[in-house]
């Protein structure tokens, strides 16, 4: 059986990136693995990549654990609807590679951690809301074949406290009947929320998956990452994700102007 090693050096030769420095990121909460690719000679892929580049992001993404097909039509409907996120280069659905544009180190969660006097902590709230405010307006925002987040899918992560989280918590399993008192409680309550217009759920729209492509100026654009479990649903869901984020504390005061 073919390694990841391999398979990776394969792929990476297949798009004359074999000769390239390799320098892994950080891990984040998922199986996919990301590395920059810093080739010496930027002329070297142009034939590949249809312009001289020297520096690439490669995403390692194990099937069946990863799906790279739908992070690349994810990403085709977001620019398209005119929302920068990192362009595609090259992909390998059958392995679970993708070669992606390199949009450089400042996520907001970098940028707010180093206190640049440019780029405080309200302008960069502000760019990200207008970024899902641009998303929500946009007439084919929807225009994608993705799972609907209903209240099947909402009672799921739910489940989560039950199933996982509380077990680890307490070095036991819950009680079968305080399970589906949980369920039964969540389902209610989640069958009582308003209905609210469909839009695309993006999922994982926190500080740690938005940056300021280009560096720390007013003018740079805001980028999003991580979309991959995009669905349709509310877009209440990516606006609680990023104010009410578990990773940072955001004030009151500001998560209120920002909510408005």
């Amino acid at each position: 059986m073919t390694s990841r090693t391999d398979l990776r050096r394969q792929f990476l030769t297949a798009h004359h990136w074999q000769q390239a420095a390799i320098t892994p990121l950080q891990a984040d909460a998922s199986f996919r693995r990301y590395f920059r690719l810093r080739q010496a000679n930027a002329n070297a892929n142009v034939n590949a990549m249809g312009g001289a580049m020297s520096e690439v992001m490669l995403m390692d993404a194990p099937p069946p654990l990863e799906d790279v097909a739908v992070f690349a039509r994810v990403t085709e409907h977001l620019l398209a609807l005119g929302i920068r996120a990192p362009k595609i280069y090259a992909v390998d659905a059958e392995n679970g590679f993708a070669l992606l544009e390199d949009l450089g180190d400042s996520t907001f969660t970098r940028l707010l951690d180093d206190g640049h006097e440019k780029v405080d902590e309200y302008n960069l709230y502000r760019r990200a809301i207008d970024l899902l405010a641009a998303i929500n307006r946009h007439p084919r925002a929807i225009d994608i074949a993705l799972p609907q987040y209903d209240s099947d899918a909402a009672a799921v992560e739910a489940n989560l406290f039950v199933d996982w989280y509380l077990p680890a918590r307490m070095q036991k399993p819950i009680a079968a009947d305080a399970r589906a008192a949980f369920v039964k409680t969540w389902h209610a309550m989640i069958n009582h929320l308003p209905p609210l217009d469909a839009t695309l759920v993006l999922r994982d729209f926190h500080v740690d998956n938005l940056m300021l492509v280009g560096g720390k100026n007013e003018g740079d654009e805001c980028a999003v990452l991580d979309y991959q479990d995009a669905l349709i649903g509310s877009a209440g869901y990516d606006l609680v994700s990023l104010l009410e984020d578990a990773r940072r504390d955001v004030g009151e005061s500001l998560a209120a102007e920002m909510f408005d």
